[in-house]
Parts: C-alpha cells; structure tokens; sequence
C-alpha cells in the first residue's frame, strides 16, 4: 500500500459523505466490478468479505 488514494476512491467517499445519514451503507465505499481496493494492490487478501 502506498498512502494513496486513487480518483475512483476519493470519488466514492465524496459520494458516501454527500448521500444522508439514513441512506447510507459501508458497501457504497466498496469498489464495482473487477476494481481493487488500494489496500489489495500489494497483494494483501481479507479486504473485501463475501457474506
């Protein structure tokens, strides 16, 4: 991991902090499709939990 962000991420948690309160879930912070988290980039596994 190298400390930063990519545009995708700053994107989605500007949408996260813009959405309500009430509307809002943690997985909207998760990345769509075949996207990587930044954490994962270093080959790090866990990030992501399938329930």
């Amino acid at each position: 991991m190298n400390g930063r962000l990519t545009e995708s991420e700053w994107q989605r948690i500007a949408e996260f902090a813009e959405t309500p309160k009430h509307q809002r879930c943690p997985e909207q912070l998760l990345p769509e499709g075949g996207e990587t988290l930044s954490e994962n980039r270093d080959g790090a596994e866990g990030a992501r939990r399938d329930r």
